[in-house]
């Protein structure tokens, strides 16, 4: 580590210590207040269709106490190990945060430094980075009634919809992800909207990239419509765009999404939650056409059991199409149309198993398994997957877009993987404290196997210690 960086870990370490006020005055760690009217009963799975953070301000000033200021920080460090027969990656990532934020009535200011490092064997396996986490002013204000919202956010901040399938938070990456554009968001009573605009790379000015469609940029636009009908019916419409043009890594790179999706939710009876998604897109894909779709399903059942004690069953089953491929992975998928679903900016650690083996493209996904939760301490999380190629000729992709083993195989008539057991324990023992453990072995089955390359089973494990004041 660096000088730098060893500073900036030191100043914000010495913050969390310092800056952060006595519990008696920030009454808990800052979480969002959710809306209830409009908000997803998912769970830890899953974000709200909208969240407005709202914290308790650590202190307040003024003749009428109208000026809020608050501080906070966090700590987190996961240590992960994957093995497969005599191979072995170890990783060790990083991440230290502050954060500072005022109000005066409606108007928010909120800034949030982060310092991310990645270890591993040997030297560090990325260089550390130190910049924004967040950084943005809101302006927010409602009716007398309750009955009228309204939010204008600009400048960097972190974005969940949804599920989180198609655009979250990614808080199992070290990194997080934030979004450097404008948001909006009404609601009149149990109907609510959105709308996202966020430049995701600026236009190049390059002697070396003459093409002039990268004058354009990436962006991303996005809106969503969400309506709460009745606690056993809410409805969400979503509509998301993406363009993505010729850059110098990639000059024959020219990509436009639409993504139009639907979202049904609800509890019919008490303890029963349901939830139905499903998306089309439409564009093109580097000059060929693309036509992808994705459907996903999950029922939860929860029981109260004697005491603190909760227990939660969870069956779950999401699709995404494929492309068939012509060609040898050495040469390129070489496809008239292209069909892998585009999962734009999904939270991808939180679906498809632990493993991180699996994007939501190409890809049939069965999940079962039971929750149980002992107060607010005590979590345990036990599921089953079984994963299949929706193309058997088409790519497998783990959760950052990059092939798996081989990576598809023209010849191949097989649909099933192989079979994920996932075991992820959480224990908050104190105030601030939260400890993770995890544990998942994958089994190839049917063309896994010869895709990977061998019968051996991938395990990986992880620990995760989180202190946030």
């Amino acid at each position: 580590m660096g000088t730098k960086g060893r500073v900036v870990t030191l100043l914000l370490w010495v913050s969390m210590l310092v800056l952060a006020p006595q519990r008696s005055l920030w009454a808990a760690a800052p979480e969002p207040a959710v809306d209830e009217t409009v908000a997803s009963p998912n769970g830890d799975d899953a974000a709200p269709a909208t969240r407005g953070e709202v914290w308790t301000p650590a202190w307040r000033f003024g003749p009428k106490q109208e000026l809020e200021l608050g501080v906070g920080a966090s700590y987190w460090l996961r240590g992960e190990l994957q093995l497969r027969e005599r191979e072995r990656e170890l990783g060790l990532p990083q991440r230290v945060r502050g954060r500072l934020w005022l109000r005066y009535r409606g108007l928010t200011t909120h800034l949030e430094v982060q310092d991310v490092r990645e270890w591993g064997e040997g030297d560090t396996r990325t260089t550390g980075t130190t910049g924004l986490g967040e950084g943005y002013a809101e302006l927010a204000g409602e009716g007398r009634s309750g009955v009228l919202e309204g939010r204008l956010r600009l400048g960097r901040q972190r974005v969940a919809w949804g599920s989180e399938r198609l655009i979250g938070e990614a808080n199992w990456n070290p990194h997080g992800r934030a979004f450097d554009g404008l948001r909006a968001y009404g609601r009149a009573g149990p109907v609510g909207v959105e709308l996202l605009g966020a430049m995701l790379r600026a236009p190049i000015r390059s002697d070396g990239l003459d093409d002039p469609r990268a004058r354009a940029g990436e962006w991303l636009g996005a809106a969503q419509l969400f309506v709460a009908v009745d606690p056993w019916l809410r409805l969400e419409t979503h509509l998301l765009a993406r363009n993505r043009e010729p850059s110098e890594d990639e000059p024959e790179r020219h990509r436009l999404v639409l993504s139009p999706g639907l979202r049904l939710l609800g509890e019919p009876v008490p303890g029963l939650h349901y939830e139905l998604e499903g998306y089309l897109q439409r564009g093109h894909w580097d000059g060929r056409p693309h036509r992808a779709w994705a459907l996903a399903s999950k029922v939860r059942y929860r029981v109260e059991g004697p005491g603190e004690l909760r227990t939660t069953l969870v069956a779950g089953y999401a699709m995404a199409s494929g492309t068939p491929c012509k060609g040898d992975p050495g040469d390129g998928c070489v496809a008239g149309v292209h069909r892998e679903f585009d999962g734009f900016f999904g939270s991808r650690h939180t679906y498809l198993g632990f493993a991180d083996l699996f994007a939501f493209s190409n890809v049939r996904d069965l999940e079962l398994g039971p929750d149980f939760e002992l107060g607010e301490w005590f979590e345990l999380r036990a599921r089953y997957h079984y994963f299949q190629l929706h193309e058997s000729r088409g790519a497998w992709r783990r959760s950052n877009g990059t092939l798996v083993g081989r990576g598809w195989d023209r010849g191949n008539h097989e649909h099933g993987l192989g079979h994920e057991f996932d075991f992820d324990l959480r224990l908050r023992p104190l105030w601030p404290l939260t400890l993770e453990l995890g544990y998942s072995p994958f089994v190839p089955d049917g063309a896994g196997p010869k895709l990977l390359g061998s019968r051996a089973a991938i395990h990986r494990v992880h620990l995760r210690v989180e202190v946030k004041i």
